[in-house]
This record gives C-alpha cells, sequence and structure tokens, in this order.
C-alpha cells in the first residue's frame, strides 16, 4: 500500500467512526450493552454491515480473505484512527 492509499485509508476509517459509529454510541446513551441481547446482535450486525459496505470490515486481514493486506505499520494506524 503506498503512502497516499494509506493515508486515505486512515482518514476513511476517521470518517466511518465520526459519522457511523459515535452516533449509534450517542444514541444508546454510550451505555455497554443494549436493552437486551437482541439489541446487542442488532447494532453489532448493523455496525459490521455498515463497515462491510465501506469495505473497512477486517482491513488487517490478508486479501485473499478479503482484507486489505495492510502492513503493521499501516494496521496501527488504521486502529489508531478507529480509536
Amino acid at each position: 500500500m503506498d503512502d497516499t492509499a494509506h493515508t486515505a485509508l486512515v482518514e476513511q476509517v476517521r470518517d466511518f467512526v465520526r459519522d457511523t459509529v459515535i452516533p449509534i454510541e450517542e444514541q444508546r446513551g454510550a451505555r455497554a450493552h443494549g436493552a437486551s441481547p437482541e439489541d446487542d446482535d442488532r447494532v453489532r450486525t448493523q455496525l459490521q454491515d455498515a463497515a462491510r459496505t465501506a469495505g473497512l470490515l477486517s482491513p488487517h486481514l490478508p486479501e485473499r480473505w478479503g482484507g486489505r493486506g495492510l502492513t503493521m505499520r499501516a494496521q496501527a494506524d488504521v486502529f489508531e484512527a478507529a480509536g
């Protein structure tokens, strides 16, 4: 992954967390768990689907398994951006 793609991915992760994850956390009142296990499963699935659609689900995996094949440096930057 070249520097431009690396920077773009880090920004995409930051945007995803800001625009998708944080609003859901705020809606839930920052509770660690929802009203029920079913609610927790629904939210987890919703976030996984959103990450998959954005191309951000498991970016640390090798490309042959659907990831981005990130270097250790890129993984650290992406995980830091994810919070």
